[in-house]
């Protein structure tokens, strides 16, 4: 069963990621100290809130996952940079994990709006690219209207959402991906 996980390397794919959101952009591991109140899926304020005690600024930019063989995906996120100029992930993650792989993106600000992941395929299976499709639609469902501005959990229209998820689980199935975890 595939899982998401950090990438251990720069990879030519999340090369291609990193051109993908800025061109020169690089992947740097950065290390995870999470603030002990900090919620998951809640990077701007929480850097927000290490910056008003702490200084620095913040650097937003992208956290890398990879799902083995089916895509590498950058996740809109937000670290925190000391007033030494060192990158510090003060968020949990869902993988408890002691580092991300980040892109900083020099282009982009938290507007206070939620932004889709940007996938790459890792195979030209047409069951990954109707994955990768799904997850955009499912995106789009969850963030529909005001919804776009909220984070945690979101009430939706089933109607909508539910047979976009029901495939996306038949296609993880064929695919063996687990879908343990979640980005929202």
């Amino acid at each position: 069963m595939k899982t998401t996980r950090i990438p251990d390397k720069v990879t030519s794919p999340i090369r291609r990621l990193c051109n993908r959101i800025c061109v020169g952009s690089v992947a740097e591991f950065v290390p995870v100290e999470p603030e002990p109140d900090g919620k998951l899926s809640d990077c701007f304020a929480i850097v927000d809130d290490k910056i008003k005690r702490m200084g620095g600024s913040v650097c937003h930019g992208w956290v890398v996952w990879l799902l083995p063989s089916i895509m590498v995906e950058g996740e809109f996120h937000a670290v925190w940079r000391s007033p030494d100029g060192e990158l510090l992930d003060v968020s949990p993650n869902p993988l408890d994990a002691g580092h991300i792989l980040f892109i900083a993106d020099p282009t982009r600000s938290y507007e206070g709006k939620q932004v889709d992941n940007i996938r790459i395929p890792l195979s030209k299976n047409p069951l990954v690219s109707e994955f990768i499709k799904l997850a955009h639609q499912s995106f789009l469902v969850m963030n529909e209207g005001d919804l776009a501005y909220q984070v945690g959990a979101v009430a939706v229209d089933g109607r909508k959402l539910m047979p976009i998820q029901r495939r996306m689980q038949e296609l993880a199935h064929e695919l063996q991906i687990g879908m343990g975890v979640t980005t929202r």
